[in-house]
């Protein structure tokens, strides 16, 4: 893998006494494709090569350079483990799509294929929604997803749009 500049962009610490209390940094990868990135995530033991370049085919339909907005990545550690316990992908949906209809039909139909409830996506994407999907991007801001031992976790990063002109 070429060295790229990575931009840690974040550090945060779970306030708890408890041994499964994490550790979590945030970095950014400018310009980075899906091909790489997944290179990065062998760092954790629970990631499966190729669910990035998947995962971000499933929803922006390439696999980059990412120059628009860089993909985040987010390593937890926790104590006495040097390695991460578990990585996370920040995608920047809004940000590779025409619009929100398109990133819904997107987001839904990979949470079919890997078993998850699609249905919850649709109710909380059409309660968050103030908007016609169609007209534009940026309801979902972001999508990520992290690999566990039951499988994958996505989380979808809705926003109300309360600061955008109308």
């Amino acid at each position: 893998m070429r060295f790229r500049k990575r931009l840690i962009g974040y550090f945060s610490l779970d306030l708890s006494n408890k041994p499964s209390a994490r550790v979590k940094v945030y970095v950014a990868h400018p310009a980075i494709t899906a091909e790489e990135m997944d290179r990065v995530f062998t760092l954790c033991p629970s990631h499966r090569p190729g669910d990035v370049v998947n995962f971000c085919q499933s929803m922006v339909k390439t696999t980059g350079a990412f120059t628009s907005k860089p993909l985040t990545s987010c390593l937890s550690f926790v104590q006495g483990s040097e390695q991460p316990t578990a990585m996370t992908l920040h995608l920047p949906i809004s940000h590779y799509v025409e619009n929100d209809q398109v990133t819904s039909e997107r987001v839904s139909a990979f949470l079919r294929k890997q078993g998850l409830d699609h249905e919850a996506y649709d109710r909380s994407l059409a309660a968050v929604a103030t908007r016609p999907l169609a007209q534009a991007s940026g309801i979902q801001s972001y999508a990520s997803y992290r690999r566990e031992r039951g499988g994958l976790r996505f989380t979808a990063y809705l926003s109300p749009e309360l600061f955008r002109k109308v």
